[in-house]
């Protein structure tokens, strides 16, 4: 694979290179819980192992792959460790068609970050299989993005009664991703199909600002499986960054998000996907990131976080503290090396 990367691009109708991306990406943590004995996170351990691949076909054509390597096989289907594997075909300079797996394009900036680069995170989030096979149509225009897209729900990995996994189910999405200057948005307007054939629907408000040495985002979602869920089920989300120079710094996180949803829950197919009926959860943290100026690709982290959970007249807090690294081994930068 280094050889072929190394191949000059002339043999391709356009300057873009076979191999725009070629790197390995690795995270390991020490974790510490409040609960460690009934938990699986508790200790040191690997949690990322990942490898990017993408680059140029030419003629207008672009791919992409991201594949979690890990030992254990999927349990669904042949593409379950792999997050992106889609083909592009860039019509005109506005004008993008897409195929293959990819995320679901949902707005959030939670959402929208790299599992690599989320510490701890909100309910939704743990629950959400966005990694779906389908395909997209999008319009880009002076930093506007405007795109639909029909993939698989992420309702294809409920568990049915019988453990079995659907693999009929659909999603439809508008997603606008916009920015000026420093304000930045993804928002989106989403169709889920459920189990029982019928639709969540979901709207996420994604806005960030960002700035020179600081940045902030804040996520309102929403969600309804049925008519009267309206300002029942939503989650509220908002981080802040400080740059605090020499390849430190720090930022603090806070979420709140609940599900009131009156439906009856009796059948499994009636479920949120997302969120269990009848809970409410609230999560802060803190903490620290470092890359050292030397060697920017290794970043060091320190957070802790609290999760307070209730459901029903049961209430938990978890306290996690975490230390860990991040580093990248780009094969293209060390060729150029």
């Amino acid at each position: 694979m280094l050889a072929v990367a190394t191949i000059s691009a002339n043999a391709q109708s356009d300057s873009k290179p076979l191999f725009g991306e070629f790197k390995l990406e690795a995270r390991a943590d020490f974790n510490y819980s409040q609960h460690e004995s009934d938990d699986p996170l508790y200790g040191f351990r690997g949690r990322y192992f990942n490898l990017h691949l993408g680059g140029s076909l030419g003629n207008g054509f672009d791919y992409y792959l991201r594949q979690r390597l890990i030992a254990k096989p999927g349990t669904v289907g042949l593409f379950d460790n792999t997050d992106f594997l889609y083909l592009s075909y860039n019509v005109s300079p506005h004008f993008r068609l897409r195929a293959g797996k990819d995320a679901l394009a949902v707005g959030g900036y939670e959402y929208d970050a790299r599992p690599i680069d989320v510490y701890f995170n909100t309910t939704y989030w743990d629950n959400f299989y966005c990694f779906q096979i389908g395909f997209s149509a999008a319009y880009i225009n002076d930093g506007q993005t405007f795109m639909f897209q029909v993939a698989n729900s992420p309702a294809v990995h409920s568990l049915s009664p019988n453990f079995n996994f659907a693999t009929n189910r659909l999603s439809y999405n508008l997603y606008w991703a916009g920015s000026a200057g420093p304000v930045q948005t993804l928002w989106s307007a989403n169709l889920f199909q459920r189990d029982d054939g019928n639709y969540m629907g979901y709207i996420a408000l994604g806005n960030r600002l960002d700035f020179n040495h600081w940045a902030i985002y804040v996520d309102l979602i929403h969600h309804s499986v049925a008519a009267d869920d309206w300002g029942k089920n939503y989650c509220l989300v908002s981080r802040l960054d400080l740059k605090l120079g020499h390849g430190l710094s720090c930022f603090v996180k806070g979420a709140y998000e609940q599900n009131k949803s009156d439906e009856d829950l009796t059948t499994f197919a009636a479920l949120d996907l997302f969120v269990p009926a009848g809970s409410s959860y609230l999560l802060y943290g803190a903490g620290l990131e470092y890359r050292p100026d030397r060697c920017p690709d290794a970043r060091l982290h320190a957070f802790f976080a609290n999760r307070k959970s209730t459901l029903g007249n049961i209430e938990t807090n978890d306290l996690t503290a975490n230390i860990g690294v991040t580093w990248d081994i780009n094969f293209l930068k060390l060729k150029r090396k």
